[in-house]
């Protein structure tokens, strides 16, 4: 009886080991940044030279995402989502908006338990697909980039190829301007 015992608390233990060592549904770096453009709607892009993109700064440290939407390289919006509260300035005349959204920027592992759902080839770039809750989610096959990204058909988001960089991102780029925070009630 104590061999039966000893036999399935080490078959368990063994069974929990091997499942929590498999990690469903990729994880995204701590900190990282990108280009991408966004297609309203899920419809396809109509501007193929890409003028307007999207600078992309986020730290799941800071609790904080930075959104530039810039035209020629030049940022015409800055968003910053830091905590719960969404700052959008436009800095060429220091007018900014503040508005509670009641939840944090995007997590490293918002794809946590996502379902794979097969293999795509998506802006010229053969992809895994993921699929969670209401995103979908293509990575590049070969070393995991994103590629884009379906939020319920709300938000297109693709990435620029070669743009996407984990590491560490600059803590001055959460900065909140000065005539935000007047603005905040």
């Amino acid at each position: 009886m104590i061999k039966l015992v000893t036999f399935l608390l080490f078959s368990l233990t063994f069974v929990l080991f091997i499942s929590s060592s498999f990690q469903t549904g990729p994880i995204w770096p701590y900190e990282w940044s990108t280009l991408a453009y966004q297609n309203s709607g899920g419809f396809v892009d109509t501007n193929p030279s890409k003028l307007a993109t999207y600078r992309i700064f986020n730290s799941y440290q800071l609790k904080a995402e930075r959104i530039e939407i810039q035209f020629f390289n030049e940022p015409l919006l800055i968003q910053i989502h830091a905590g719960f509260t969404q700052y959008s300035f436009y800095p060429h005349n220091n007018t900014c908006n503040v508005v509670e959204l009641g939840f944090n920027p995007l997590p490293y592992n918002w794809l946590q338990n996502a379902t794979f759902a097969g293999n795509q080839v998506v802006n010229g770039v053969n992809c895994r697909v993921w699929k969670r809750l209401t995103s979908t989610y293509w990575e590049d096959e070969t070393d995991g980039t994103p590629v884009k990204v379906n939020e319920s058909d709300f938000f297109v988001w693709n990435f620029i190829s070669g743009t996407f960089k984990a590491g560490n991102q600059n803590k001055n780029l959460f900065d909140i301007p000065v005539y935000c925070k007047k603005n905040r009630k």
